[in-house]
């Protein structure tokens, strides 16, 4: 899947202030957000909050394409009336993985390089808060190519007030040309 260099701009800083606040303190046994779904199996479940976004992460053994923990978060957020965003929110134009799967790309920014199977998906509520969760299975070099003997998937579910949504993509610049 290639990306158009504006979209992969801000998803790549989105994606990196994610992961980021994945750096910070986790808080274990702490009773997990409702709007959070941890899919059965799941282990080192923490949660965190960081520049006013909630954070939970968690790893699971899903064999890709982890049918079962999409489907597991797709149905729970139905149940809690959360709507599904076929395009990312902050790139429209940009499909999610609810609209077009899985996608593939090499980060050469790590050393050494890996290859990443990422599914990126947003919903929004009835107030505009912006659930975003981010499922992922990182390998060595290229080998996240195949897709054989993918089993360790790591979950993100951010959980961003409509407030903040709003100034967060009121923030991004965007190219005029694509209007």
């Amino acid at each position: 899947m290639r990306m158009e260099r504006p979209a992969l701009v801000c998803f790549m800083v989105f994606f990196s202030t994610c992961i980021y606040a994945g750096q910070g303190s986790p808080k274990p046994n702490v009773s997990v957000a409702p709007y959070f779904v941890v899919a059965p199996g799941a282990t080192g479940v923490w949660q965190t909050t960081f520049q006013g976004k909630e954070q939970i992460t968690y790893h699971i053994r899903s064999e890709y394409p982890a049918e079962d923990v999409v489907a597991t978060i797709k149905e729970r957020l139905k149940q809690l009336g959360w709507e599904p965003l076929k395009e990312d929110w902050l790139n429209p134009g940009l499909p999610s993985s609810l609209t077009r799967g899985w996608a593939y790309y090499e980060d050469f920014s790590t050393k050494p390089h890996t290859s990443v199977r990422s599914w990126n998906a947003d919903w929004q509520n009835g107030s505009q808060d912006i659930l975003a969760y981010m499922l992922t299975y990182t390998c060595p070099d290229n080998q996240c190519a195949s897709t054989r003997d993918l089993y360790d998937l790591r979950v993100i579910g951010i959980h961003i007030p409509a407030d903040l949504a709003k100034r967060i993509k009121a923030s991004i610049p965007r190219d005029e040309k694509a209007k």
